[in-house]
């Protein structure tokens, strides 16, 4: 097992991230999501590097079968990166 730094989507690519506030002013880090602009907002911003799922998994070499993925409003763009993957189950 191997960890990799970026969010899973339907492309190789740098999105922005944007973490909003807590009722009590901290971030909400449970509530970052990817945004579709870097539109002007009060919530931190960052860049985040973006890779898709049939370019992270080498499913050639060992079959897949299972996925299980938390993406919060992202799934459609996480399975559309997948479809190779998903494919071959």
């Amino acid at each position: 097992m191997h960890l990799v730094n970026c969010a899973v989507s339907d492309r190789n690519d740098v999105v922005t991230m944007e973490i909003p506030h807590a009722g009590d002013g901290e971030e909400n880090l449970f509530e970052a999501r990817i945004t579709p602009t870097a539109l002007p907002t009060s919530a931190r911003t960052l860049s985040v590097s973006t890779r898709t799922l049939d370019s992270l998994i080498p499913w050639k070499e060992r079959p897949v079968s299972f996925i299980k993925c938390d993406v919060e409003g992202h799934e459609l763009a996480c399975l559309k990166g997948a479809t190779a993957l998903i494919e071959q189950i």
